[in-house]
This record gives structure tokens, C-alpha cells and sequence, in this order.
């Protein structure tokens, strides 16, 4: 498979212009992780787990606590051994199985090493394996005003909100911009395990708001399809910002 070397960089630069200023947005990816999504919860017992990857040269995390994030958010991962730069990530209460990284090359590699030990010790992907998920984490650089959380009030239709500010007692604006697909308005089912969907966040990053905070999901129930969807994420991250951007008060 071909991989965009933009895509592989930790830091990708493009230029936009606008109002004819030229401007450089600057995306630091913070993680990649690929994850194989069972259809069975506890899909292997973790002891079993951890014996094949140490097999393989991966080495059991002893070092940090296992569990971060919270479970509330559906953001809790299990850390539980990692290899080089990458760790994987396991929680079976969900059957989610994960390769976590900064480089895409590298969360590739391992990935795919996985792929075959799991081939080999007997699964059957087309019948064990829901679907496949690729999520992307980091955040893009736009020193200079308009601040990022102009632009989405910019981009969004804010008069709606206006019906909130007696109940708050003060004015309020969106915060960020979140979507997924159309075709699932009216799923019923836990967000976490559509097979085919994806979920893009784009906010203001919290500590320092000269950043877009961005977050990016895709699953899909044939690898090969995340994949070929990797290889253009860092693009099309860079154009929705670049839209974003773009984007006046009505």
C-alpha cells in the first residue's frame, strides 16, 4: 500500500490564503491508533494476550497504571504492552483491540504484525471481527486572530442559541463543530459499534485556543477501506479547518 508521506510526518505543513493573507496551518498529530473491533466481548483473555505479544517482542506495561481516561466518555484505554514508540491498547469488556502511535508508518507496521498473530492463532476475521477503526488525534496551529472559537461561531448558525442565554443568564456561542453521518440519524444502536461510520470533532484546543483540537474516527467493516481512508485523513482534516477558516458572519 501506497502511504502519503504527508501523512506519515508527525507535523504536516500546508498554506491557505485568505483575505489575502497567506497563512500556515500546522497539524501535530498526538496519535494514531488502529484498532480491530471483535464482534464478542472478552474476545481473548488478557494473560493469553499479553504471552503472544511478548512472543512477537512486545514487552508487558508495568510501568504506568493501565486504565486512563474515563469510561463516562467511552475515552478509557488499557494500556497493556507496547513496542518501540507504539503500545497496544486492549479493553475486552468492548472487544477492542488496538495499535497506538505518533507515526502512522510505525502504528501500521505493528498492526499488521498483529493481524497476522491473530490469523495464526485461529481467527477468522469475517466472522470475528465487526469492523476496523482508525482514530486520529491532534491539533493544527492558527496563530493570529480570528481564534478558532470565532470561526466556528462564524461557521455555525448561532441564532438558535440565543434561546440559552436567559436560561444561563449571559450570552453563548457554540463551542465547537461535530459530525458524522446523515445515514444514521435515527441509529439505535451504541455509537462505539456501527460498523461503517465516522465522527469528526473540531474545537478549540483547551489549553492554548491559537489551536483547532481536532479528533477523527473512521470504521468501516473492510480493512483495506480504513486504510485507503488514512492515507487522505491528513487532508482532509486540513481542508475542513481551511473551510473553517473561510467561513464569514452572515
Amino acid at each position: 500500500m501506497n502511504i502519503n508521506p504527508e501523512f506519515i510526518s508527525i507535523t504536516s505543513r500546508i498554506t491557505i490564503r485568505e483575505d489575502n493573507d497567506v497563512k500556515k496551518l500546522l497539524l501535530e498529530v498526538e496519535e494514531f491508533r488502529l484498532s480491530f473491533i471483535f464482534t464478542s466481548v472478552e474476545p481473548i483473555p488478557e494473560g493469553v494476550l499479553l504471552s503472544w505479544l511478548e512472543e512477537r517482542g512486545f514487552a508487558e506495561i508495568r510501568d504506568v497504571p493501565k486504565r486512563i481516561g474515563t469510561e463516562t466518555f467511552g475515552i478509557e484505554r488499557l494500556n497493556i504492552a507496547r513496542k518501540g514508540a507504539c503500545q497496544v491498547i486492549y479493553d475486552p469488556r468492548v472487544g477492542n483491540l488496538g495499535i497506538a502511535g505518533r507515526r502512522y508508518e510505525e502504528v501500521l507496521e505493528e498492526f499488521d504484525r498483529v493481524a497476522t498473530m491473530l490469523k495464526e492463532m485461529g481467527f477468522d476475521f469475517l466472522k470475528e471481527m465487526k469492523c476496523f477503526e482508525l482514530v486520529l488525534e491532534g491539533r493544527v496551529f492558527a496563530k493570529g486572530k480570528p481564534k478558532p472559537l470565532e470561526k466556528i461561531t462564524d461557521f455555525l448558525e448561532t441564532e438558535k442559541f440565543s434561546a440559552l442565554n436567559r436560561i444561563i443568564g449571559a450570552e453563548v456561542i457554540p463551542f465547537d463543530i461535530r459530525f458524522c453521518p446523515k445515514s444514521e440519524m435515527g441509529t439505535i444502536e451504541d455509537l462505539r459499534r456501527i460498523p461503517k461510520w465516522f465522527d469528526i470533532h473540531i474545537h478549540p484546543y483547551v489549553p492554548n485556543p491559537n489551536y483547532y483540537g481536532v479528533r477523527l474516527v473512521f470504521r468501516d467493516t473492510d480493512i483495506s477501506n480504513v486504510k485507503k481512508f488514512a492515507e487522505t485523513a491528513n487532508d482532509k482534516i486540513v481542508e475542513i479547518i481551511n473551510v473553517i477558516l473561510g467561513s464569514r458572519k452572515k
